[in-house]
């Protein structure tokens, strides 16, 4: 009787234990944390909610939530950041957190904000000697979602543009579309974190790399 009670109370404590974990699982995952399950052991969060990060070509987001997303179709073993645009509203993205084939990257600090623009009279525009490959240049350099290459763009046009200017030639559509893609990428980086408006940090950058070349 005695070892019949034994078993009776050691499975009763190992179905509490069960329960609690589940419980502490279910916390982790409304809180936003790792999924605990078998197959969460790759997910790896590298932001926070309230997180600022370049999310491909979309420019600037902010991290709003990260958890499990209600719906049936989805697998709710998968964590997911859900993403707002930073400079407009009404857009939401869901980016598995585990996944390696988003680009989704820290927005850079004010520190690496300052080197780059010091560094800007140093860095080289594209070399395109084929121009009919020049916007797919223009456009993979886009894809890097990298504040260098941006401003490789805008060098690359600004010269061109004074180049076709003085021959009497229009700025082709192709110029214009990139060099304002690649100034809106790149602004909108640079703004938050010296906490300024895009036009601001244009006009900053503008008057400092004028300094920088007088």
């Amino acid at each position: 009787m005695l070892k019949l009670n034994y078993q009776v109370y050691a499975l009763i404590s190992i179905e509490k234990l069960m329960n609690d974990l589940d419980d502490e699982k279910n916390k982790w995952i409304e809180n936003g944390g790792k999924d605990m399950s078998d197959n969460s052991e790759s997910v790896d969060r590298k932001f926070n909610i309230g997180d600022l990060v370049i999310y491909g070509n979309n420019g600037v987001c902010v991290i709003k939530a990260c958890g499990s997303l209600d719906s049936a179709s989805v697998n709710k073993d998968i964590l997911y950041y859900t993403i707002e645009p930073y400079y407009s509203k009404g857009t939401t993205y869901y980016i598995p957190v585990n996944s390696h084939n988003v680009m989704l990257r820290p927005v850079v600090t004010k520190e690496e904000a300052m080197q780059l623009i010091n560094e800007i009279a140093e860095i080289e525009e594209l070399w395109i000697p084929d121009e009919k490959r020049r916007e797919y240049e223009y456009r993979e350099a886009v894809k890097k979602c990298d504040c260098r290459e941006l401003v490789k763009i805008i060098k690359t046009i600004c010269i061109r543009k004074q180049s076709r200017i003085a021959q009497g030639k229009k700025v082709t559509a192709g110029d214009e579309r990139y060099f304002k893609l690649a100034e809106d990428y790149l602004y909108g980086e640079l703004a938050v974190s010296p906490d300024m408006t895009r036009e601001e940090t244009k006009d900053f950058v503008i008057q400092k790399v004028s300094e920088m070349v007088e």
